[in-house]
């Protein structure tokens, strides 16, 4: 590439694809990646349960959980060294063990990683709905609130869930906007 040319757009000629992700699209989706949405739902359930959580510090919790993440961070840092110009546990695993074997292993690493996080959001989602609506006065969101029948909170989450689902099946495009927008 000369000089005064500057890069542009990434175009595979063979397939037409085209990567134009801005800063922010690449901030939003690994900040939802790193579940900021659970941390968001449950607000609600915080602030419903936070009278009956005495003796809760945050600040040492946060030290506590941050402790156990640096053994994660030098391992990802010796995979990013060693295997340079890559950014992920299927490039690291596939290259390691071999293509079939890592990326059975990272794909289903992903699967059962994320399934709980998606279940949290959902289920957090709906006892936010409930707790903010009773907040506002909305007596009729009582049943959604904290401590309600857990097969209707069950039904709504899977409702919401599903709805998400199918968005980002039939409108890919709407999908990571609503990421995006997160």
């Amino acid at each position: 590439m000369a000089q005064s040319e500057r890069p542009g757009l990434f175009v595979r000629e063979s397939t037409g694809l085209v990567k134009n992700v801005s800063f922010f699209d690449a901030l939003s989706i690994n900040v939802s990646y790193m579940s900021i949405g659970a941390a968001l739902g449950l607000i609600g359930v915080t602030m419903a349960s936070l009278p009956t959580a005495s003796g809760v510090n945050l600040v040492v919790g946060s030290v506590i959980t941050f402790l156990m993440i640096v053994p994660m961070m030098v391992v990802y840092t010796m995979m990013s060294r060693r295997i340079s110009r890559t950014g992920g546990d299927y490039v690291w695993l596939s290259r390691s063990l071999g293509g079939f074997i890592g990326s059975t292993v990272t794909f289903t690493g992903m699967t059962f990683e994320t399934m709980p996080y998606l279940a949290l959001i959902a289920l957090s989602l709906v006892f936010a709905i409930g707790s903010v609506g009773v907040l506002l006065g909305e007596h009729a969101f009582q049943p959604l609130a904290t401590g309600s029948p857990p097969l209707g909170v069950f039904a709504i989450a899977e409702a919401i869930f599903g709805g998400i689902v199918a968005l980002n099946v039939f409108k890919p495009n709407w999908g990571y906007r609503l990421i995006s927008a997160t």
